[in-house]
């Protein structure tokens, strides 16, 4: 993975933390529709980046993988 990409991931990770932090408040708060926002937002944030890094670097990338399952897991909450 190029250094772009790499820092770009690194970014969107820490995101991803603060998403999920907000998504815990808002379910504590029983904000369920917020909660499911955020969640899409980070479902769709994650797809945007894994095909941005494969058409970069082609198919079978490991962080794509990981993003892939991250989705999948997103879609069955």
């Amino acid at each position: 993975m190029r250094k772009v990409q790499k820092k770009q991931a690194e970014k969107f990770m820490g995101i991803l933390g603060q998403a999920h932090r907000e998504t815990e408040k808002a379910l504590e708060r029983e904000k369920r529709e917020i909660a499911l926002d955020l969640l899409e937002q980070c479902q769709s944030g994650a797809l945007e980046l894994g095909t941005s890094i494969e058409e970069q670097e082609g198919t079978g990338i490991p962080t794509v993988k990981l993003f892939e399952d991250y989705c999948e897991g997103l879609y069955q909450i």
